[in-house]
């Protein structure tokens, strides 16, 4: 849905980032309501889909230009990262939420 979306709204030259930072989001929201696990499924599948997809030649297994290497690797660790401290942000407030209640 964000790739038909990136592509009807964005202009071409322009949705290869907007997916770049859509991705990692995504694999935040994942973590925060799926856990630690799933976040970082969702960063990996993401990262995997933006070179798919998103990278010339499109919709092949090949990245051609080193440009798009380094910024499919860029979605996968932002992605991992953000899963990570979305994962964490909801644990301690889930502690926090317990504390105040007990």
């Amino acid at each position: 849905i964000g790739t038909a979306a990136a592509w009807v709204f964005v202009p071409a030259e322009t949705a290869q980032a907007v997916i770049a930072i859509a991705l990692p989001l995504i694999a935040a929201l994942t973590a925060w309501y799926g856990g630690r696990e799933m976040g970082a499924a969702a960063a990996i599948a993401g990262a995997l889909w933006f070179g798919f997809a998103h990278t010339e030649p499109r919709f092949h297994t090949e990245i051609a230009a080193r440009a798009d290497v380094i910024l499919t690797l860029a979605v996968l660790v932002v992605g991992v990262l953000a899963s990570e401290l979305a994962d964490a942000r909801h644990r301690l407030r889930r502690l926090r939420s317990d504390t105040v209640k007990g």
